[in-house]
């Protein structure tokens, strides 16, 4: 299993490795897949700004505000909530 680690500059700029995909993101949010399970990333004016998952590299730009990684029960549910929205 691929390392996870994240590193935050000034809530500007982040770099992620371990990350397996990008599920999905928008200007708020950005949600990945990890090597640790979900991590989900809340700012303002996000961009993916390098998508390398071969290399398990993300990196995103914006005002990060929150980085949060949401228990098992809460993953389903959400995979659920979206499809049924």
């Amino acid at each position: 299993m691929s390392e996870h680690n994240i590193s935050i500059f000034s809530r500007k700029h982040m770099e992620i490795s371990g990350a397996v995909s990008v599920l999905s993101f928008d200007d708020e949010q950005v949600v990945l897949k990890t090597t640790m399970g979900l991590c989900c990333v809340r700012g303002n004016e996000l961009t993916v700004s390098k998508l390398d998952c071969d290399g398990g590299e993300v990196f995103v730009d914006g005002q990060i505000c929150s980085v949060y990684y949401p228990e098992q029960a809460e993953e389903k549910r959400s995979v659920f909530s979206k499809i049924f929205k």
